[in-house]
């Protein structure tokens, strides 16, 4: 009952009051919980629509229509490339009010990669890691990247990596490829602790060998410099929000 009335009231919030929201098609989606909110632009739901179980992102606001076309437009970029999504179901809009939505297919039993992380013994953390290399490398082999990398931007089922939010997926094109590349690259080895940088080496040497660059040394010395920076990066605006 708490858990019904808190997703209410992260519903009201929004404007919707109550948990079933009208498409423009005619379909409904029975919201079961709030997953995420970006207050005045954008909700994540756990719904039922058309009696199956889906995520819908519901965005509102002035620039609604353009960041639903831009994540839609990412996930196809994944989809083309073969990269693993949760499916993209159904491109509609609200019936009753101006908002557009995304409605996902829900990967059963999945859990995210920073929830995954937190199960793990000390022996399992390089494999996993390597895993989610394994995944920046598939992006990069196709010319895309994930500009808003987050370990909870994966999910994990069944060693199957899983790429969340579209939105942050772009292209890449033209000068300075290898160079934000290999940033996107330690922006992620910047997730694990610290204590783990021992890593990057062998790490660095999976990526390679999935995307065919050569391994050089001037390159790893970058990347290790460049995750430090990152985390440290992290770490001061944490504390300054904080303070």
């Amino acid at each position: 009952m708490a858990e019904a009335k808190s997703t209410l009231q992260q519903l009201a919030a929004f404007g919707f009051h109550t948990g079933t929201l009208l498409l423009a098609d005619g379909s409904q989606l029975e919201v079961r919980n709030v997953v995420r909110t970006v207050p005045g632009k954008r909700l994540v739901c756990r719904c039922v629509w058309n009696a199956q179980n889906v995520y819908a992102k519901i965005f509102v606001g002035k620039n609604a229509e353009r960041h639903a076309g831009r994540d839609a437009r990412g996930v196809t970029w994944l989809s083309q490339a073969g990269i693993a999504t949760p499916a993209l179901l159904c491109s509609n809009e609200l019936a009753d009010r101006p908002a557009k939505v995304l409605v996902f297919a829900e990967v059963s039993d999945a859990v995210n990669a920073e929830q995954q992380l937190l199960t793990l013994e000390a022996a399992q953390k390089l494999e996993f890691a390597g895993l989610l290399v394994q995944e920046v490398a598939a992006h990069h082999r196709r010319n895309l990247i994930q500009t808003d990398l987050y370990l909870k931007n994966f999910l994990i089922k069944a060693n199957v990596v899983y790429t969340l939010d579209g939105d942050g997926i772009r292209q890449l094109s033209g000068f300075c490829q290898k160079r934000r590349k290999l940033a996107n690259l330690a922006t992620l080895l910047s997730k694990f602790d610290a204590l783990d940088d021992g890593w990057i080496k062998d790490l660095y040497a999976r990526y390679c060998s999935h995307t065919g660059v050569l391994n050089k040394a001037s390159d790893l010395a970058r990347l290790m410099v460049l995750t430090q920076k990152i985390r440290q990066t992290q770490a001061s605006t944490y504390a300054d929000k904080k303070v």
